[in-house]
């Protein structure tokens, strides 16, 4: 849960740049140099937008910026801070609030150069104010209605939906005019791009698939003429994809899964199916994927194919049509999915989250504080981790034990004329970290150690007897963190899986969702040029 144990600090090594190798994975724009522009180390990158700015936000050749949204999780899925952290330019400041907005990747170029006007800074604004109370509004219907039975929710859900699914209507067309104004001019991912899907002969396979994995991704935000479920369905498209990328090697791995993860609505939106399912839900799910796969596929292609196009117009006329094909489609699928959520309904109670294991109060209380605050300071670790990110140039960071059983942070910064100043900078801020939270890291050790003499004291257990001790604590922590992940996907639950709601309100409540679980948000590359 933590990347360092208590009572000691985060040592630093700061290295040349082949003085150490780190077993990262390659970002997508590092997959090949035909396919962009990744800046010098770019990785995707975790965490929040802390830290302060560099210049010049372009490159040489005049490339901007362009950083996309991280991929929603599956419902309840835990994840890891550093788990998710990587190089690359950190997200802007103010981007995390839209991170489920049509505009989010042409906004984030705006705003990583400083050059969002006034006027359309006023009008994310007001439309961001204007859902918020939409979801405030939504959100309190919900608790209203929570101790209700499921017939009696159902049926003021929908009454309540009438009410409030034109006004999020309106507002999400609001929210793709603001992405058409702002992929105007140059700031737009197919401005410099001379690879073609179809067209230009890739060196493999694998390079291939991630020109399609790009492609994909951008045209969600960046391709005239889809529809708004069109957009969001490429964005579960690339999910797809990027996810067949990562599959085991071993082929009977992936046949052991008898219960694979089901993508639903909203789209990108995932939940695992309970292991035996009702017929009638078996049914209903096995209809909703097939259906979906066709419009996935129409989609897809039709994509692919206007990549080809000489001209942009052309490709934007494909679309538009496939888009007036497919509308009636993309409604019978939620009216399908709303079938779905019934039949889930009706099945037995899924599992609660665990209780706490049976702990006085006070020493509940104290270690439940304990996991806060250890949780916290991974938070300020990512963020000062970040700051240097923003900082200098640099190729490779990880973590490592070291012989005094330390974890250090180990940062490989570029090779360049800064090398030797960019190296000291780095070791200076995390000395600087050490110092502001030595007196903390060593109050947790006492507090966990206070704890655990408290624990076997009340067990009537050993002390010394650490296997124990251990076995209690980690049984409160599980059960402390599948009780906090309950609560943290409230919103994305009532999204997916309450009946009664329009998919209108569906996709506000799920946007709200994402952005509360404050996801770590990758780091930005380069447009694609032509080198």
């Amino acid at each position: 849960m933590f990347p360092f144990p208590f009572g000691s600090l985060v040592a630093a090594r700061v290295l040349g740049r082949l003085a150490l190798a780190l077993a990262l994975t390659c970002g997508l724009t590092h997959a090949a140099a035909a396919l962009g522009a990744a800046e010098p180390g770019s990785r995707s990158s975790g965490g929040r937008e802390r830290g302060p700015r560099l210049a010049p936000s372009t490159d040489a050749r005049g490339l901007s910026r362009i950083f996309f949204p991280p991929n929603p999780p599956r419902l309840r899925a835990p994840f890891d801070l550093f788990e998710s952290f990587g190089l690359g330019r950190p997200a802007p400041p103010g981007l995390a609030e839209h991170v489920n907005e049509p505009f989010y990747a042409p906004l984030s170029t705006r705003l990583d150069e400083g050059n969002l006007p006034p006027a359309e800074s006023q009008r994310i604004s007001v439309y961001r104010s204007a859902k918020q109370a939409l979801q405030s509004e939504l959100r309190g219907r919900l608790a209203d209605l929570a101790d209700t039975d499921a017939d009696t929710r159902e049926r003021a859900l929908a009454a309540f939906a009438q009410a409030q699914t034109a006004q999020i209507i309106a507002l999400e067309q609001e929210a793709e005019a603001i992405r058409e104004t702002l992929i105007r001019y140059t700031d737009n991912w197919y401005t410099y791009r001379t690879w073609r899907v179809g067209r230009t002969p890739f060196p493999g396979d694998g390079t291939a698939m991630r020109a399609q994995l790009q492609l994909l991704r951008a045209a969600a935000f960046y391709q005239k003429g889809l529809s708004p479920p069109q957009r969001r369905l490429l964005r579960e498209i690339a999910l797809e994809l990027e996810g067949y990328e990562r599959l085991p090697v071993n082929t009977v791995e992936v046949a052991a899964d008898a219960n694979p993860l089901f993508f639903f609505s909203p789209d990108t939106a995932r939940i695992r199916l309970p292991a035996i399912p009702s017929p009638e839900l078996a049914e209903l799910v096995a209809t909703y994927e097939e259906r979906k796969a066709r419009l996935k596929q129409e989609l897809r292609e039709a994509i692919y194919e206007g990549d080809s196009a000489f001209l942009a117009v052309l490709r934007q006329r494909r679309i538009e049509a496939l888009a007036s094909r497919q509308a009636a489609a993309f409604s019978e699928l939620e009216f399908l999915a709303e079938q779905i959520r019934r039949a889930y309904a009706r099945l037995p109670a899924q599992p609660a989250p665990p209780p706490l294991p049976d702990l006085p109060p006070d020493l509940s209380q104290r270690l439940e504080a304990h996991l806060d605050a250890r949780a916290q300071l991974q938070r300020d670790l990512v963020e000062i981790l970040q700051e240097i990110q923003a900082s200098v140039e640099i190729d490779q960071l990880g973590f490592r034990r070291n012989e005094q059983d330390r974890m250090e942070v180990v940062v490989v910064v570029s090779r360049g004329r800064r090398e030797e100043g960019d190296r000291a900078k780095v070791a200076a801020m995390l000395d600087a970290f050490n110092v502001r939270h030595l007196e903390r890291i060593e109050q947790l050790g006492e507090d966990f150690e206070g704890i655990r003499r408290s624990i076997a004291w009340i067990g009537g257990l050993d002390p010394r007897d650490s296997t124990a001790v251990d076995r209690r604590i980690r049984d409160f922590t599980n059960a402390f963190d599948q009780r906090r992940l309950w609560s943290q996907y409230r919103d994305y639950h009532d999204a997916v899986i309450e009946p009664g709601l329009s998919p209108a309100q569906r996709r506000l409540l799920f946007d709200g969702a994402l952005e509360q679980l404050a996801l770590p948000l990758p780091g930005g590359a380069y447009q694609p040029g032509g080198g």
